[in-house]
């Protein structure tokens, strides 16, 4: 007999997703519709909630540094969507934006009781530099970094991964309804 963390994750191993017939095999031709609705299992204590955290940040403009921007978060809970929110920010970085979108999901996720998160997003950027990985360079970036490493630590978070932007699309909804908007909203699902 096998043992249950080997069962476990023989069974929930995310499938491969399989090339269309006009593709070819190679990994960049990823489409997130492609793979199947399994996931890792979250491996908790009893009684323990997981919560997963995506965020995003954008911004719209001419290119030349600042334009009109946006944040978006999503926070789950047991794959449950339990609130989702965007925060207009006006003119902004797009860097700026991104941390923004964590920070704006750590606040919501602090608010809900949430704790053992596990955080995502598609800002290679914000995801290394608040792992430590990379350094922060840009002074404007400096205390959006020390506010989302508070926030962190206060919620006792399990880990932060950066994913594809295909798989954090309802994130990146939120912020681009934030710009639209031109206002910050929040939808609470629980």
């Amino acid at each position: 007999p096998r043992s249950l963390s080997s069962s476990i994750s023989q069974r929930h191993r995310p499938s491969t997703p399989k090339p269309h017939a006009h593709q070819s095999s190679r990994a960049e031709i990823l489409d997130p519709d492609d793979f199947g609705d399994e996931e890792e299992p979250a491996v908790l204590g009893i009684g323990s909630r997981a919560y997963e955290l995506y965020f995003d940040g954008g911004s719209r403009g001419n290119g030349q540094g600042n334009a009109l921007a946006g944040s978006g978060a999503v926070l789950y809970m047991d794959g449950q969507k339990v609130w989702a929110g965007g925060r207009y920010l006006g003119q902004q970085t797009n860097n700026e934006a991104e941390y923004d979108g964590l920070i704006l999901g750590l606040e919501a996720a602090l608010e809900r009781g949430a704790g053992d998160l596990l955080i995502k997003g598609d800002s290679k950027l914000v995801v290394n530099q608040v792992q430590d990985i990379w350094q922060v360079h840009k002074e404007h970036l400096k205390p959006l970094h020390q506010r989302a490493k508070e926030l962190m630590h206060r919620i006792g978070f399990r880990g932060i991964d950066h994913v594809l932007r295909a798989f954090n699309r309802e994130a990146d909804q939120m912020a681009n309804k934030a710009m639209d908007l031109r206002k910050s909203f929040d939808e609470d699902f629980s």
